[in-house]
């Protein structure tokens, strides 16, 4: 009868082990690969990046929390993309058209690409349910941050900063 807390012990040992363990690894999880067509129906694809810090955001037009983060985005852009950061804006191309989307971009300025997911693939490949939706990826195409809901221009320079840094080693 004695061994009984002797096998919970190592099991419980053994337990904390193997969650230190796998807590501990660097993240494994490659983002999906796409290839959508930009505003001028050139084909981007995500692997093309692959060395730099990528933000992929999904948004539509229609979306006022999308509307509301693309100041922030921009900034974010015009600051980092000389240091191995870029953002790829993926319109789920719901209630839209192309037309309306191009005149939404000039009239913003956004100097980051847009894609177009015209079948969704992208968004399913990415379980997007709801917009806006951002994942940060670094530059050996690993997803190592998700957030659903606007991002600020705070947030987007802490984590960016970051990977940059990680990949600078």
């Amino acid at each position: 009868m004695r061994r009984t807390p002797i096998i919970l012990f190592i099991a419980l040992l053994l337990a904390v082990l193997a969650w230190v363990f796998l807590a501990n690894r660097p993240q494994k999880d490659l983002a999906p690969n796409f290839s959508l067509p930009d505003l001028q129906e050139k084909t981007v694809s995500l692997q093309n990046f692959r060395g730099k810090v990528v933000l992929l955001n999904f948004w539509a037009t229609w979306c006022p929390y999308c509307v509301e983060e693309m100041g922030a985005l921009e900034a974010a852009q015009r600051k980092y993309s000389d240091k191995g950061f870029t953002i790829l804006a993926i319109n789920v191309m719901s209630r839209e058209t192309k037309a309306g989307i191009r005149a939404f971009v000039e009239k913003g300025g956004y100097s980051f690409p847009v894609l177009l997911d015209t079948e969704g693939r992208a968004s399913e490949a990415y379980g997007i349910y709801s917009i806006p939706a951002s994942y940060l990826i670094d530059g050996q195409g690993r997803v190592r941050w998700v957030k659903h809901g606007p991002l600020t221009e705070e947030e987007i320079g802490q984590k960016v900063e970051q990977l940059l840094k990680e990949r600078g080693r």
